[in-house]
């Protein structure tokens, strides 16, 4: 199997091809090497994660007579991208900030 169809498998969606390889491109594999469930779990889980990304910004679907645009389930994608990223110590910028107390005064 190769890292591309690890990806696809992993995604269990259907996307463009090229946007797969993008995805697989900028975390640094090649999308016909032969996929090592060892050394490449990380890049291919990170290309997932930023499939999910654009995944949940588009819409689910689209109809033309009376115009109507169905949206993913967005907080559900957001979530499982998250997990993606918490598991291998990535930082999350669509997560919520935590307010924090950095001083105080005596007073």
């Amino acid at each position: 199997m190769t890292n591309l169809q690890a990806l696809q498998a992993k995604l269990n969606r259907k996307l463009p091809e090229i946007a797969l390889e993008l995805a697989l491109q900028e975390n640094g594999l090649t999308t016909a090497a032969e996929y090592n469930a060892v050394t490449n779990i990380k890049p291919v889980e990170v290309s997932l994660a930023g499939l999910i990304l654009a995944i949940a910004m588009s819409p689910k679907s689209v109809k033309e007579l009376d115009y109507q645009v169905t949206q993913h389930d967005m907080d559900d994608l957001l979530k499982l991208r998250s997990i993606i990223l918490i598991r291998y110590g990535l930082p999350d910028e669509l997560a919520e900030k935590e307010n924090t107390v950095t001083g105080r005064s005596p007073w």
